[in-house]
């Protein structure tokens, strides 16, 4: 799955993160692949469901437009601008405190709706078994304050959805690679820097330092995400390609290993895993775990009841439920709608499939 973050991406960006998906698309998506296109900011209609056809990939990939909200460096120090020509004395406007960020509600907003997507993304995907999964997540990350409770009345819930992001994630063997568009070019927005008056002090704030603090945080949320579920992150560099590189050499050659867990208690604990082989020389690229489950285990789905009164196996309601198309049997559907005494109606369905697939079995006489 590729997640354009939007809501997380700079409009000036834009043009970069369209080249560089492009370019990835068309040296890199094989035949037997699929992919799927979702935008953070919920535009549905610009995405794509999981496909292997690269044009309606790059169709999707063209509706991408950056809209990330000002940072909050130049927020503040265009308040304290505003305060310090509106005051009629000449007390220094800091001892009135730092103004708060305009923006904060729509900022954590904005970051509760891109972790949300996260962890629906990464539970859709846990329907897929036996195969790695991966999702691209091209983001400039979330600026978001966390630890600042303070000032950022969300953080708490912030942090909170960002666990869950992980941990749903991680139950799910969804590995997430990060790429940050911003390259090593990620103070270009600071030629363009508001001025601070000069009754503050370099100590008491500064735009630079503050644009420093937003890009170590956003940089550590990707980092997170990517560590927590066995991907990487690649920030603070131009070379896109290399990142692709190695995302596409990491998810064509791997092992997908499994165990039953003796702790069974859904107690919302981090399990830690540890992969080691004899083999010198190598290294091991894992999760480094998995969040329990909480609460009460859900209640087990009703069995569905084919034709003869027999429940349908468990490998036909994991075809059914599959997210993506399972393809090892080929069939083609019709459906005809006749009308019938108002107001009933009736469909006819015809179902072709070829039977050189299924493997027979002789009972009784019959196959």
């Amino acid at each position: 799955v590729i997640v354009l973050d939007d809501l997380h991406t700079g409009f000036t960006r834009t043009p970069r993160v369209k080249q560089a998906l492009r370019t990835f698309i068309e040296e890199n998506f094989g035949s037997n692949d699929l992919a799927a296109v979702v935008h953070t900011s919920g535009r549905g209609t610009a995405g794509q469901e999981f496909t292997n056809n690269p044009r309606l990939l790059l169709a999707a990939i063209d509706q991408f437009s950056g809209r990330n909200l000002r940072s909050e460096a130049f927020e503040i120090a265009d308040a304290l601008g505003r305060r310090s020509f509106d005051t009629t004395d000449q007390r220094d406007s800091f001892s009135r405190g730092l103004p708060s960020d305009p923006l904060e509600f729509e900022r954590a907003q904005n970051a509760r709706t891109t972790l949300t997507t996260i962890r629906h993304l990464a539970e859709f995907m846990e329907g897929i078994r036996g195969r790695r999964k991966t999702m691209l997540l091209v983001s400039e990350g979330i600026s978001y304050d966390i630890y600042d409770v303070f000032a950022n009345s969300s953080a708490s819930l912030v942090m909170q959805q960002a666990n869950e992001a992980a941990a749903a994630a991680s139950r799910g063997n969804v590995a997430i690679y990060a790429i940050d568009p911003r390259g090593l070019a990620a103070f270009e927005d600071a030629i363009d820097a508001p001025s601070v008056p000069n009754n503050i002090s370099p100590s008491q704030f500064s735009v630079n330092s503050a644009l420093q603090d937003s890009l170590r945080l956003s940089q550590q949320s990707l980092k997170t995400l990517a560590e927590e579920t066995g991907g990487f992150a690649a920030t603070n560099t131009n070379d896109l390609s290399g990142a692709f590189a190695r995302i596409v050499r990491e998810n064509s050659t791997y092992y997908v290993l499994g165990y039953y867990p003796g702790n069974d208690r859904r107690d919302g604990k981090f399990r830690r895993l540890e992969v080691r082989v004899t083999r010198p020389g190598l290294q091991v690229r894992a999760r480094r775990g998995y969040v329990a489950p909480r609460g009460r285990a859900p209640n087990p789905a009703p069995a569905v009841i084919a034709a003869g009164g027999q429940p349908l196996s468990a490998a036909s309601m994991s075809a059914l439920n599959s997210p993506i198309p399972i393809g090892e049997v080929p069939l083609t559907l019709f459906a005809a709608a006749y009308k019938g005494t108002a107001p009933n109606a009736s469909v006819a369905l015809a179902l072709e499939m070829s039977v050189d697939r299924f493997n027979f079995e002789e009972r009784d006489g019959v196959f």
